[in-house]
Formats: structure tokens, C-alpha cells, sequence
């Protein structure tokens, strides 16, 4: 059979319609293997909310950060496996931020990554004995640069770590803190005795700083609240999105593509969790 006689009788691959889509919700790591026939992906992530803090005497709480939103439609390989990271929800005591959202290509490893959504950073502790002193409100994620945790009430009071940045973690807030590394927000820290505790870092591309414990002189202070992580699109990756949350609601929290219960930073109660994030695939 002649090379022409067989592009005759060969049919011709048809183009994508990107109608097919697979939603990935479950915090952890998924593999998923691309189709026959696919080589576009276009794909979203929302990186997960960081938690609310405590109540404070009288009322009054610390609200947790929203998490980013990157986009952006991905060459691949029929056959290939891509790994599915999905951020785990901020949980409170201690306060922790949301966890990054991301697809690599093959193992899950910095130079593998292709997209990321970084995730809210948690609230601040609360002050347990005196009235209306809580912590900070936890910065969004996501953004070239995570939003900056605010700092918790009183005059003394813990302050609130700043975004993860393109190329280095966020600073822990002013009081005893951590700083944010590469994928992993700052580790909140617990109250002493008066303190008030922080909120850790948002998880990202660079994770946001953790809040700082308030000062131990004096009761009337609340702890600082972590930054949000920031957002990561490698090159080559086309019609990159790459939004910032604001407060504690996710970044393009009205897609259409955005499953129900994701991204959002605890605010309804005092030690809410944060949302979970997630993925969406179209092929």
C-alpha cells in the first residue's frame, strides 16, 4: 500500500470538542492517564481555604483566607500519566491554611509542575479570657504574590505574615512565627500561657508566612493571621488566568466549570473549616 493510499483510507484524527470534563474534589493526589486521541487539555484549579479562628469572649472571630484560581490549556501525550494534586481544607487547633492545588506531568516534583492554585491562609488565635480580642483574617491565596494576613486585635497583638511571592515563601508575622518554603505555608504557632496563637501559611508555588503569636505580656491581644500562597504556570502552557482570592471567597468563584464547596476560607462560625480545592480537566 502506497504512503498516499493509505492517508486516503486512514480516517483523520477528529479535533477536539473539549465537551468531555473530569472533576477532581478529593484532597490528595490522583493519577490520571490522558485518553487516546488528546493532545489539549484545558484546565482549572482553585486552591483550598485556610480556617476561621476561635471565638473570642463576647463575639467576634477571625476569618479564614480565600484560595486562588489558575487556568490555562496544557499540551500533552495520549497515554501520559499527569498526577492530580487537590488542596486539603484548613482545619482549626492549630489553625492551619488551605492546601495548593496542582497538575504535574509524571512525578510530583517542583520541575514537573505545570499549573498551581495557591490556598488561603488561616485566621489568628483568639484571646481566651478577654472580651471582643480575636485573631487576624487570613490572606487569599493565589496571584503572582499571596495576600498578607492581617494582624489580631489588641495592642500587643501577633502580626500577620505576608503572601508567598514568585520566588520565595512569605515572612511570618512580628511575635514568635515561620516563614513560608517552596509548596508549604508557614507552620502556625501554638498560644503560651496569655498568647494567642497564629494561623499558618497558605500552601502555593511559595507558601505565605505564618501569623505570629501575640505578645505574652498582657492578656488583651490575638494572634496574626498567615498569607495566602501564590499561583505557578509553567512555560508553554497557553491562555494562562492567574487570579487572587479576596477575603475569604475563592477567586473566580462564579466559573462555570467551579464545583460546589470549594476554595472558600472558614467564615460562617469560629473555627469553620476552610473548603477544599479542586481541578477540572476538559478534553
Amino acid at each position: 500500500m502506497t504512503a498516499a493510499l493509505a492517508a486516503i483510507l486512514v480516517p483523520p484524527t477528529p479535533p477536539q470538542d473539549f465537551t468531555n470534563k473530569v472533576v477532581f474534589t478529593t484532597p490528595g493526589v490522583t493519577d490520571w492517564v490522558v485518553p487516546d486521541g488528546v493532545t489539549r487539555i484545558p484546565a482549572a484549579g482553585w486552591g483550598a481555604g485556610g480556617t476561621a479562628g476561635g471565638q473570642a469572649v463576647g463575639g467576634g472571630f477571625g476569618k479564614g483566607g480565600g484560595g486562588g484560581f489558575v487556568s490555562g490549556t496544557i499540551e500533552v501525550t495520549p497515554g501520559e500519566t499527569l498526577k492530580i494534586r487537590v488542596g486539603a481544607p484548613g482545619t482549626p487547633a492549630p489553625n492551619l491554611g488551605g492546601g495548593y492545588t496542582a497538575i504535574f506531568r509524571g512525578t510530583e516534583t517542583p520541575e514537573n509542575m505545570i499549573l498551581l492554585a495557591g490556598g488561603g491562609g488561616a485566621a489568628g488565635g483568639r484571646n481566651a479570657t478577654q472580651t471582643g480580642i480575636f485573631g487576624g483574617n487570613g490572606g487569599a491565596g493565589g496571584g503572582p504574590t499571596g495576600a498578607n494576613g492581617t494582624d489580631g486585635q489588641g495592642p500587643q497583638p501577633g502580626g500577620g505574615g505576608t503572601g508567598g511571592e514568585p520566588t520565595i515563601g512569605g515572612t511570618g508575622g512580628s511575635g514568635a512565627s515561620n516563614n513560608g518554603t517552596a509548596l508549604a505555608g508557614g507552620a502556625p504557632v501554638d498560644p503560651s500561657g496569655e498568647a494567642a496563637g497564629s494561623g499558618g501559611g497558605g500552601g502555593g508555588w511559595h507558601g505565605g508566612g505564618s501569623g505570629g503569636r501575640s505578645q505574652s505580656t498582657g492578656t488583651a491581644n490575638g494572634g496574626g493571621a498567615g498569607g495566602g500562597g501564590s499561583n505557578f504556570a509553567a512555560d508553554g502552557v497557553d491562555d494562562v488566568v492567574s487570579e487572587q482570592g479576596s477575603g475569604a471567597l475563592p477567586a473566580q468563584n462564579g466559573h462555570a466549570d467551579k464545583p460546589a464547596n470549594t476554595g472558600e476560607g472558614g467564615n460562617s462560625s469560629a473555627s469553620a473549616p476552610g473548603q477544599r480545592g479542586a481541578a477540572v480537566l476538559r478534553y
